[in-house]
């Protein structure tokens, strides 16, 4: 699926809703067969909380072919069984169907004969669910290197090859477009399916005609599409737009190192088009958080991102995590801990070989994980064309400190820092010196990786260091595996605060000067006193 906000929830009951709001798609209440016709042809795939002969029934009307059918999954009514109705693997329905199962915990029922039988592992308990390709990264023999050292893959002809380039007029319409574009693909046997983009010029880049079409749409300025070498340049378009040529450059660059014109600038009315084609598919890296592990905290882009990736490589514990969403048809590299080099060395090349590949990380991308480093690499990289041919996308997750910072309350409420108590990276006077100044700007500090089996020493050190400039009695939330099973809390002081308890999997919430304990605890805990930190709206 190319995006879960296109994933929709359709129900007529109450008990429906009540088993919807534990998704994370967008909700529908309503006459079942108005809404499934009403959204069939704007939407990815489609979650009926209703009888399975029902469903069959309402859009057996509507089907058309599994290609541009959305997926459409059953819930039955007490939420015990989920079962794919259409787009089994054409839409990834078994995929969608095995995640909404892991929420609700429900069973999956997939019939498609190749996901059924290899079912048994993907959730604790027995399910007819789909399990992937995992190997370590030295295992994996399915993708070999070219003599420049990219990942090199196998594609077939239903692959997105194309790039359609369009110039236009500022008063073509969509239909128009649509109708040029349509015809020259009619005449050249070039299927929609296999058009992976349309490029442009960058002044053209949100056009509506650009945007009828619902593809992804890359745009150049008129400096770099005039150093396109092209048959057909036109000097009207020079002084028009400052290039010689805009459908056929812009086709070119947008299909990447060693395209070629397979259909040169036609001229319409209203809009001129080139088609050019990739000799491999355009790869992407996303960079994925997918947060605190639990599924109910992964965002639905992680979620959706995972789902759509050919290969997904990451640290063997956060791979396990992704299990119920991944399917036979991924491939899957786990690797040790304290690999991070590596992992983001084997991602980039790979996906700059036309995969498309997700790196996982727990929590944020960004925060103390694979984003910085994936973009250094990119970095020592910029001289390789295949680089720039790639998509980038990096997909935020919940972080550790907001995810302790939510089972203790609010003590990130206002101001606050980040410090990594590691300094296998960063040197500890390094560290000591943004101890002090955080603790003596008066905001919240979040503490993380405090300990590890081989470093014992640094957060008494820290506690030492902070206990100079704050008071004994300053509140300090220490959460362990939060938000996973063996999920422990507790509120102290930074006098009393116990170094030797804390291991990798703790995170630390020093409080400001601001920060209050509060009788009040959240959720379901009774362990421990909340903390927040005013915002200051009462005072205001």
């Amino acid at each position: 699926m190319a995006n879960t906000s296109h994933i929709l929830s359709i129900t007529h009951t109450s008990q429906g809703a009540i088993l919807a709001r534990k998704l994370p798609y967008p909700l529908v209440e309503g006459k079942p067969s108005s809404l499934i016709r009403e959204h069939w042809h704007d939407c990815d795939a489609l979650v009926v909380f209703l009888a399975l002969g029902a469903v069959v029934r309402l859009i057996s009307p509507l089907i058309s072919n599994k290609h541009d059918d959305p997926a459409v999954v059953c819930v039955n009514s007490d939420g015990r069984w989920v079962i794919p109705v259409t787009g089994g693997h054409s839409r990834n329905a078994n995929q969608l169907a095995v995640e909404i199962a892991d929420l609700l915990g429900a069973m999956p029922v997939i019939t498609t004969a190749s996901d059924a039988e290899a079912a048994a592992a993907t959730m604790p308990q027995p399910v007819l669910g789909a399990m992937p390709v995992i190997t370590t990264a030295s295992e994996s023999g399915y993708i070999d290197a070219d003599g420049d050292g990219h990942a090199t893959v196998e594609h077939g002809f239903k692959e997105k090859i194309f790039v359609v380039g369009v110039g236009l007029s500022s008063y073509c319409t969509p239909a128009d477009l649509i109708q040029v574009v349509e015809g020259v693909l009619s005449e050249s046997n070039i299927s929609r399916q296999a058009i992976e983009s349309l490029a442009t010029i960058d002044t053209r880049r949100d056009h509506p005609a650009v945007r009828s079409f619902n593809l992804p749409v890359r745009s150049y300025t008129a400096q770099h599409l005039s150093q396109v070498d092209i048959p057909n340049p036109s000097q009207v378009v020079r002084d028009t737009v400052g290039t010689p040529s805009v459908a056929e450059a812009a086709a070119l660059l947008a299909a990447g190192p060693g395209a070629i014109l397979v259909v040169d600038k036609i001229t319409a009315t209203t809009a001129t088009v080139a088609i050019a084609r990739r000799i491999r598919p355009r790869g992407s890296l996303s960079i994925v958080g997918i947060g605190p592990g639990s599924s109910l905290h992964r965002t639905p882009a992680a979620t959706a991102a995972i789902r759509n990736a050919e290969m997904v490589i990451g640290y063997g514990a956060y791979v396990d995590m992704c299990l119920p969403i991944l399917g036979p048809h991924q491939i899957v590299e786990r690797f040790p801990i304290g690999a991070e080099v590596e992992r983001v060395d084997r991602a980039v090349r790979v996906a700059a070989g036309g995969m498309k590949v997700v790196l996982v990380c727990s929590g944020d991308p960004g925060i103390y994980a694979m984003a910085s480093p994936v973009f250094e690499k990119l970095d020592a990289l910029s001289d390789d064309p295949w680089i720039h041919d790639m998509d980038i996308t990096v997909v935020p997750g919940v972080t550790a400190a907001q995810a302790t910072a939510s089972l203790l309350g609010a003590p990130l409420g206002h101001d606050h820092a980040y410090i990594s108590l590691s300094d296998l990276l960063t040197p500890w006077d390094t560290i000591e010196n943004r101890l002090r100044a955080a603790a003596s700007s008066g905001m919240s500090i979040a503490l993380y990786n405090p300990a590890s089996s081989r470093r014992r020493a640094q957060l008494e050190l820290a506690r030492n260091i902070l206990l100079e400039i704050l008071p004994p009695d300053t509140p300090v939330g220490v959460v362990d595996n939060a938000m996973r099973p063996a999920e422990r809390q507790q509120v102290v002081t930074l006098e009393t605060l116990d170094a030797e308890s804390c291991t990798m999997t703790s995170c630390l919430l020093i409080g400001s000067k601001d920060t209050r304990l509060s009788s009040i605890s959240t959720g379901t805990s009774t362990k421990s006193a909340g903390m927040y930190t005013p915002r200051g709206y009462v005072a205001r």
